[in-house]
């Protein structure tokens, strides 16, 4: 399981969000990695070299694939509300 907190503002005010993606360890290593492979033989991806995770185009498209592959992913802080994507 991974875990993100987001602190910032929204309309001058703060908020906080939380994000969490939870399958066996060998898939959420392995997948995004897979995935990303995948896209640049489609020709999705067509940058080189070391890149951060903000390069892949399309962030609906790589998160719907994860979500295919078995990434179940979640909202708010105690993680039980189904982040719908």
């Amino acid at each position: 399981a991974g875990r993100v907190d987001v602190t910032g503002k929204k309309g001058g005010k703060w908020v906080h969000r939380a994000y969490g993606a939870v399958a066996h360890m060998d898939v959420l290593t392995g997948l995004p990695a897979s995935i990303a492979i995948q896209m640049i033989g489609e020709d999705k991806i067509d940058a080189k070299g070391v890149m951060g995770p903000e390069i892949i185009p399309d962030p609906d498209e790589f998160l719907g694939r994860l979500k295919e592959g078995g990434v179940r992913f979640f909202e708010g802080d105690d993680m039980t509300t189904p982040l719908d994507l």
